[in-house]
């Protein structure tokens, strides 16, 4: 029985797939930043909070600043889709605006402790 797969089929990344795991890593790296700031984070909590051995975060990051770095570009991420989303919408340039304000501070809001970890990359990135 030959099945052909579709095109969303083929686009979605596999289960266990390294997009998948990065993303996983992100999403538990961000879970710890926020409840224990970047300073007081190690890579031990993430594998903890992540469920995988030290080894396989590793595999992924070479160190918790790659992490912190990844952290960042995700979030930003999110948030010029988002932007993208409104300017492309069929509403007034100040409702655009007004909205993507909204965003931001939305983001600001549900994430001020993850937000913190940017602060922490701006010094690093002068060190």
């Amino acid at each position: 029985m030959n099945q052909q797969r579709t095109i969303i089929e083929m686009d979605e990344p596999k289960r266990g797939s390294p997009e998948i795991r990065q993303t996983q890593i992100i999403e538990a790296a961000m879970r710890c930043f926020q409840r224990k700031g970047y300073e007081n984070t190690t890579i031990d909590d993430i594998t903890a909070e992540y469920g995988l051995s030290k080894g396989s975060i590793y595999w992924y990051y070479s160190s918790k600043k790659d992490i912190l770095i990844a952290v960042f570009d995700h979030m930003i991420s999110e948030l010029f889709e988002g932007y993208k989303s409104q300017v492309l919408s069929d509403i007034s340039p100040k409702q655009k605006l007004i909205n993507i304000l909204r965003l931001f501070v939305e983001m600001l809001l549900e994430s001020h402790e993850a937000c913190r970890p940017f602060i922490v990359l701006m010094g690093v990135a002068y060190e």
